[in-house]
Formats: C-alpha cells, sequence, structure tokens
C-alpha cells in the first residue's frame, strides 16, 4: 500500500476517519513522545488532517505465520553481522569463564543484543541487527525480566512448601506458558510495572491466539535441541572449546528464540494494539518547526484551507519565517479566512515585503486578494501609492487607474497627489485606446504642479 500524498513511497499507517493510508513523513510521530500516552492510548502517530490516531499496517492477515517460513527463521543469526556478533560473545564467554563476576559481562551483552532483535523484528526489520545492537537501548529490561521471573520462581516455592505439590506444578506450568509474554511487554513497553500485572500477560495470549501456543511448542523444541546439542561437549565441557560450543548453541538458539517473540509482535501489531519505541527514530523525531511545515503541506493537499491558514498564522510568528512562509499564508488567508482577517494579512505581508525590498511583489499580492475579494482598498494612502507604483512597474496599467482613480479627491498630501497623478497620466498614456483619459490625467497633473 501506498502513502496518499507520496504515491511512490510505502504507507506505514492507516487512518479510519480519512480512510487515508500515510508513510512515515505524513505520519505525525508527537503522539508517541507523548507523557501521558498509556497501553490504554498507545499510539505511536497521529494523522496530521483529522489529528485521529493512526493505525499501524501490520495486521496478521498480511505477515504470514513464523511457522511457514522456518527456514527464515533458523537462518536469522546466520546473517555475517549476526554471526561475528555470536563468536565475540561466544569467545568473551569461554575466556571469562574462570571469572564469576566477568563472565556475566558477555550474558548482559547477548540479552542485550537478543531484545534489540526481538524489538526489530516487532517493526518488521527481519534481517539480525550487528553487535553494535548488543548495547542499543537500556539494559533495564534485563533486570526486570529477571525481577518478574525472581516473583514467579518465589511464588512457586510458596506454593509448592504451603499449598500443595498439586498446586505447586500447575502454578509452574502457568509462569512457563507467561514467561513469552512477560518479555513480549518488557520489551515493547520498557517498564516494569505492566509486566507484573497479569492481566497484561493474559492479554499477550489472548490477542495472538493460537501463534503464541505454536510459538511456545518451538520454544520447548528448541530448548531440548539446545540441551541435547550441549551434551554433545560434555565430556570437554570445561575447556575453551567445550565452553565455546556451549556458548554459542545457547545464544544462537537464544536469538532465534527472540526473532519468534518480536516476529509474534510484527504478525499481531494490531491486535497488540502496540509498537515497540524505535530508539534511532525517536533520536531523529523532527523539530515541531520541521513537522508544522508538513502539516501546513498535507492541509493543503487535503483541501482543508482553513485550518492550513490556521497552521501558517502560527508558522508566520516565528523568527525563522521565510518570505515564502509569508507568501503562502497571505495566499491562505485570502482563500479561507474573512475579509478583516485577509485585510489584516494583506497588510502585514506587503510590510515585509517592504522591509525585504521586494516591493515588486506587492502587485501580485494585490491583485491575488482582488480577485477574492473584488471591493478590496488600501486604505493607508502612502501604502496605496506604493502598490501603485509596483502595478505601473509591472504593467498592470489598468490596475493603476483602477487603485488610483479618486486618489486625488481623499488626500490631502499634495506630494502624494502629485505622484499619483503622474503614475494616472503615465499609465493611461501606456494604454490603447486611452488617450482622451491620458488627456485628462495628464491636465490634472499639471495643474497640480502649477499650484504646488
Amino acid at each position: 500500500m501506498k502513502c496518499k500524498f507520496h504515491p511512490l513511497d510505502d504507507a506505514i499507517n492507516y487512518c479510519e476517519t480519512c480512510r487515508a493510508n500515510y508513510c512515515e513523513i505524513c505520519s505525525d510521530e508527537s503522539a508517541a513522545r507523548d507523557p501521558s500516552r498509556t497501553r490504554a492510548n498507545k499510539a505511536d502517530h497521529s494523522c496530521f488532517v483529522c489529528k485521529s490516531n493512526l493505525n499501524p499496517i501490520s495486521g496478521g492477515s498480511r505477515v504470514p505465520p513464523f511457522w511457514s517460513r522456518l527456514p527464515d527463521v533458523y537462518r536469522y543469526p546466520l546473517n555475517a553481522q549476526a554471526v561475528v556478533a555470536l563468536v565475540i560473545v561466544s569467545l568473551a564467554t569461554a575466556f571469562l569463564s574462570n571469572s564469576f563476576l566477568l563472565s556475566v559481562i558477555p550474558s548482559i551483552a547477548m540479552m542485550m543484543y537478543s531484545f534489540t532483535c526481538l524489538r526489530e523484528t516487532a517493526k518488521g526489520n527481519l534481517k539480525a541487527p550487528g553487535l553494535e545492537a548488543c548495547f542499543d537501548g537500556s539494559i533495564a529490561p534485563l533486570f526486570y525480566v529477571l525481577i518478574v521471573i525472581g516473583f514467579l520462581v518465589f511464588g512457586v516455592v510458596i506454593v509448592f512448601d504451603y499449598v500443595g505439590i498439586g498446586m505447586g506444578i500447575l502454578l509452574s506450568a502457568l509462569g512457563i506458558l507467561a514467561i513469552p509474554a512477560i518479555v513480549i511487554i518488557i520489551a515493547v513497553e520498557e517498564r516494569l510495572i505492566p509486566a507484573l500485572n497479569p492481566a497484561g500477560w493474559v492479554s499477550v495470549v489472548r490477542s495472538t491466539g493460537t501463534s503464541y501456543f505454536v510459538m511456545l511448542l518451538f520454544m520447548i523444541i528448541m530448548t531440548s535441541s539446545v540441551f541435547a546439542l550441549i551434551s554433545i561437549f560434555g565430556s570437554q565441557s570445561n575447556s575453551f572449546i567445550g565452553v565455546f560450543m556451549q556458548s554459542l548453541i545457547s545464544n544462537y538458539y537464544g536469538v532465534v528464540t527472540y526473532y519468534l517473540m518480536g516476529y509474534l509482535v510484527y504478525q499481531n501489531q494490531s491486535a497488540l494494539g502496540y509498537r515497540v519505541k524505535n530508539h534511532q527514530q525517536n533520536s531523529k523525531s523532527r523539530s515541531d518547526s520541521e513537522r508544522q511545515k508538513i502539516e501546513l503541506e498535507l492541509l493543503i493537499k487535503a483541501g482543508d484551507y482553513g485550518e492550513a491558514a490556521n497552521v501558517a498564522r502560527k508558522q508566520l510568528d516565528k523568527p525563522t519565517a521565510t518570505l515564502w512562509d509569508w507568501s503562502r499564508g497571505f495566499s491562505l488567508a485570502c482563500v479561507s479566512s474573512s475579509d478583516e482577517q485577509a485585510k489584516t494579512m494583506f497588510d502585514l505581508y506587503s510590510s515585509k515585503l517592504e522591509r525585504s525590498d521586494e516591493t515588486e511583489k506587492l502587485a501580485d499580492a494585490y491583485m491575488f486578494i482582488k480577485r477574492h475579494w473584488p471591493e478590496f482598498i488600501v486604505d493607508d494612502h502612502n501604502k496605496r501609492l506604493r502598490v501603485a507604483k509596483s502595478l505601473f512597474e509591472t504593467g498592470k496599467y489598468a490596475s493603476v487607474i483602477n487603485i488610483l482613480h479618486m486618489f486625488h479627491q481623499e488626500s490631502k498630501d499634495n506630494s502624494l497627489v502629485t505622484t499619483a497623478l503622474k503614475l494616472l497620466s503615465d499609465s493611461s498614456s501606456s494604454m490603447k485606446g486611452q488617450e482622451k483619459l491620458a488627456k485628462q490625467y495628464h491636465a490634472l497633473y499639471q495643474l497640480q504642479l502649477n499650484q504646488q
């Protein structure tokens, strides 16, 4: 699906109100930075045109289930970047295996890498990241997982001791069932509290349906495979090669496991109602000024000139507003605002043109507002004369006569009247078939000169 306003770009969001698809440029990302954003309001983007929350385009009907592409699942950690990451972490584990404290470092790096694989896959990036991803994002999710699993283990122990073996086994089975949901919530939310809520676990399982249980089955099968493969190196488990191979095998299957969880989120993104936070995208989020420019362009393309005029006026309040911004704001005011607002914008825009030494554009501004408001009159005599000069210099002689034909009766300033009559005389002389009118204005001009 392509973007409504950029038909060559893929759409990432859909607006139910506008019934339109939007690409990343046309999606307002400020919703994701809203501090009030919660699980109840999970929108990452809102619509520039109608301000509604946008829905991500990644429903299960468009993403094939992971079991239909198992070769790709197992090849996921086998691209060059991922293999380098696995080998380096496994080598570090083997080198540091005799130091309990230092041996934790490779495990932390591998967990951070696995969490990044989950997040990237959830966003639809189906290629394993490089080693630098080990240090992408916060280390907090690792501790969150340990804390929640610690609570589960503590609860199981208490139930075994004080309730009974049967309930202990049942709680253990439920805990194993919930662990993938817990990891998914932590990876997506990057907060501890939602992961402690059993209702959140149930929501993940219910939203993903059969896919969740199929994924869990594959995880159990892969865990058994890990133990089977590691047992091959059991006779040399304390050797450098043995530790390296055990680490490499477990890390490989660990990455595949996190990939499956990420793919589950990607496959059921709409049902889950959230998307993983994109650290790289957030670091490059557009400024308010940049988003305002995009909003203005989209409102114009959508034909909402009234709202576009409101946004343009806000844009003109900033010192960074360019002459082009002023021209667009003035045009929008003429076609969508009241006559008084259009008149105010003409006064502001014409003053901006004069300060910018762009007086030749006064003629275009005057002609534009007259097309939309034929009764428009420039009240200020000095400004009216400057507009008339611009009209004369651009060859709009009929408009010069139109704007100045009563000037000599309205103005009490003789110098301004003299200039006006001179422009009227020269303009009428430059028009074919207006010789009589030219003589009249020339006579008035000479009379005015004699009176000075």
